[in-house]
This record gives structure tokens, sequence and C-alpha cells, in this order.
């Protein structure tokens, strides 16, 4: 009995060990009108990139797609090449088309050394011309971010996309009715801006039945003695901004915060730190940097652009 069980553990060791070497796996993959055919490793990219909790880099996510061990993409001839483990599965994915998923194992055992995508339906490609109808300047608080599964085929994504939940602080123009409010948002393959705890003014305008972000969305706002809402001074709020002319305040002013607004600076060097947070704008205490001077929302051009 005691031989029959160190065979077994012997067995299992050795079927563990296979399964986390990784193999050169060699294929066809064919999409309609000879479309390449991108071929991910157990869906990595899309797990990172649909993640609310974990933030990925995009030059991160760049060189993982560029790595044979997550990723690859069938050349002119429709071949490819991957280095996957054999426990992995394989996701086969082409613009337009139903994505397939295949064990390695599979692969390797010819069952799928050739995959044939097929073309799916379009999706409601209905038009909207109706007009811009409103624009909802807000100071909100985060509740929740969720991921968006597109499940239309034919639809090209370049960025993740999510839906937002936030309940409203104070409606800065007087034309929102609703404690909370919710709207779509587009970001990069990284973190969303959109997931700070903080107070946050969001510029958002309805069109076509449908909340859209505009301008710089990502704004952290903090609350002043007075009870007004205010900006600290950050002297790239308003640079390469799409609508960073319209946040523009008056000269920045001391601003009497009701609880300090502080920022980490212990990983920065010198040189930024007199950049992001000069002086008399922030006082520098140890590590940290904080704001004196800054803006009051109700000040900002945008505002005043209504």
């Amino acid at each position: 009995m005691r031989l029959k069980l160190i065979l077994f553990l012997i067995c299992c060791s050795l079927w563990c060990t296979g399964c986390s070497h990784r193999v050169l796996l060699e294929g066809t993959a064919v999409a309609n009108r000879n479309q390449r055919v991108a071929i991910t490793v157990n869906d990595t990219s899309r797990k990172i990139s649909s993640s609310e909790f974990k933030s990925v880099s995009r030059s991160r996510m760049y060189r993982m797609m560029d790595n044979p061990k997550f990723s690859a993409t069938t050349d002119f001839n429709n071949r490819y090449t991957i280095r996957p483990k054999k426990s992995d599965t394989l996701y086969f994915s082409a613009s337009g088309h139903a994505s397939q998923a295949h064990a390695v194992t599979d692969i390797l055992g010819q069952k799928y050394k050739y995959v044939q995508l097929k073309k799916k339906p379009p999706c409601d490609t209905s038009k909207c011309d109706t007009v811009l109808l409103n624009r909802y300047i807000l100071i909100a608080k985060k509740v929740k971010l969720n991921f968006i599964v597109d499940n239309c085929p034919n639809r090209i994504k370049l960025y993740p996309e999510y839906n937002a939940s936030y309940t409203v602080t104070e409606d800065m123009l007087g034309n929102y009715k609703s404690p909370t409010i919710k709207f779509r948002v587009i970001e990069p393959l990284r973190k969303p801006a959109y997931d700070s705890k903080e107070n946050v003014l969001l510029l958002l305008d309805e069109h076509c039945g449908e909340l859209r972000h505009s301008g710089d969305n990502r704004i952290n706002v903090y609350q002043a003695i007075d009870g007004r809402w205010a900006l600290p001074y950050y002297p790239l709020n308003f640079i390469n901004k799409e609508q960073g002319e319209l946040l523009q305040g008056p000269k920045p002013q001391l601003i009497n915060f009701a609880s300090p607004v502080a920022f980490p600076i212990k990983d920065i060097s010198a040189e930024m730190i007199a950049k992001l947070y000069p002086s008399p704008y922030y006082r520098i205490e140890g590590n940290t940097a904080i704001a004196l001077y800054g803006n009051y929302v109700d000040d900002l051009k945008v505002l005043r652009k209504r």
C-alpha cells in the first residue's frame, strides 16, 4: 500500500512538472478576409484591463502584448507561434468574429491545430442625430466602477469601458435633480482615474440619452472652511488638456482648507517637487507637500461659460 502511494505521488509530481513547462506551439488561425487573429494565453490582456482594483501601466501592457509567453498575432500566412504552458488555454479573437478558447493540450493533440473563427452579424448601428441636451457640472464621490463586457463583436474598442456610479455632493449649475448619477467612462489600459475615493469635479454632457464625460473629469476637490469647494494649485491641471482653458480660474489665492490637503513626495526628485508643488503655493513638511493656494470651483471659467 505504501509503495502504491509513493508511486502515485511521483506520478502527480511528474504531471505537475510537465504542466508548468512551456512548450513551443505553432498553428493556424483564420478569420474572414484574411484578418489577423489575436491569440492570448488565458485571456490575460482582457482580465488585466477589466480589473477595477489592479493598476497596470500602459507600458507593461504593451510589453505583455509583445511577449510570446502571453500573446501572439497571426502573420500574413495565418500562422502563429506562442510559448504557453501545457495547463494554459488559448483565446482566439478578431474584430467582427466570435472568439474561441481551446486548451493547449487539445492543440498539441492536433484537435485544434487549425482554428477557423466564425463571423457574427453586426450589432445595432442606428445613429443618433440629437443635439447636445444638457451639461452637468457636479461635485461627486465614487460609489462603484464596473467593467463593461462588450457583446458586440463588430465594435472595435481601443480602451476598456466602465460604468461609473457616483453620489452627488453638490450640483454646481443647479440643473441635476437626483442624489446619484451614472455615466460611462473610457480609459486607457490602466486603473481608471475615476477610481479616486475623493470628491471629484465631474463635467458631463447628455447626448442621445447617454451621459458622456467631457473636459477633465479627474480633478479632486476639497472643502474650504467657509464650505465652498476648491481645488489646490497644480500647474499641470491646465497643460495639454482637451478643454483645459475652460478649467482655468483667476490667479490662485490663499485657501483655508477644512482639512489639510497633503500629497506624498517621498519618491519624487527635488526638481520635480519644485515643478509640481512650487512655493508659495505649497509648504513642504518632510515627505509631504501641503496645499496653501488654489481656486474655488465656482470661480472657474467652465461655470462662467454657461
